[in-house]
């Protein structure tokens, strides 16, 4: 562990030392990780990839006011 030895070299600056990682760190979380809540395993894999990779139907049909019977589609 390097804070022991750290904090004995610089003292209480360690702490302003520790925030300023936290901080940037923050800033790069804010920039580069995607927000992937709410979203289906297709969509994040089109988020990260930007290809779609298979033959399920996007959201807005699956979630349509239509419903797939016989292989026919009916107005539920």
């Amino acid at each position: 562990m390097v804070f022991p030895y750290m904090f004995d070299a610089v003292g209480w600056k360690t702490y302003v030392i520790n925030a300023s990682w936290n901080f940037l760190f923050i800033i790069f979380v804010y920039f580069y990780w995607v927000e992937t809540k709410g979203k289906t395993l297709e969509e994040v894999d089109e988020l990260f990839d930007g290809v779609k990779h298979s033959d399920v139907p996007d959201l807005d049909q699956v979630n349509s006011d239509e419903k797939i019977l016989g292989g026919q589609f009916e107005k539920v």
